[in-house]
């Protein structure tokens, strides 16, 4: 399942950047959490981002954000995600997906820290025509 679309403004930045587009998609697989980064990272390159880190300007930037039953650690990855539950642009397409993470209910937060992070629902049906299915 993939969420509607979101303009955010982008966090932390020096010099003036164009707004982003936000999304977060719900998937299965039986590769492990490394593996999976290693993916998206051919992914990401393969649609033109040259560069890792920072606070730049992307072509596209795709993070494990939460993997159900699973933590981990390391130099290259943390699951969960270590900044989930301070980004509006994150909470607020996740919690069409899901109603909670961990016991946290993920809508409140997101209505928490919307309240200082400028974001807006741009489309329902992006990914090839679909949308959520409602909760």
């Amino acid at each position: 399942r993939v969420s509607g679309l979101y303009e955010s403004e982008p966090l932390g930045v020096a010099e003036p950047q164009p707004p982003y587009l936000n999304a977060v998609a719900e998937i299965v697989t039986d590769l492990p959490l490394d593996e999976l980064l290693t993916r998206l990272e051919a992914i990401e390159r393969q649609l033109g981002r040259t560069q890792k880190g920072g606070w730049q300007p992307r072509t596209i930037d795709l993070d494990i954000l939460w993997a159900e039953g699973e933590r981990m650690q390391t130099e290259r990855l943390t699951v969960p995600h270590p900044r989930l539950w301070e980004r509006a642009f994150v909470l607020l397409p996740l919690a069409e997906l899901t109603e909670a993470l961990d016991g946290i209910p993920v809508a409140e937060r997101a209505g928490q820290v919307a309240k200082w992070q400028t974001v807006r629902r741009v489309s329902s049906a992006w990914f090839f025509g679909t949308s959520p299915s409602p909760r």
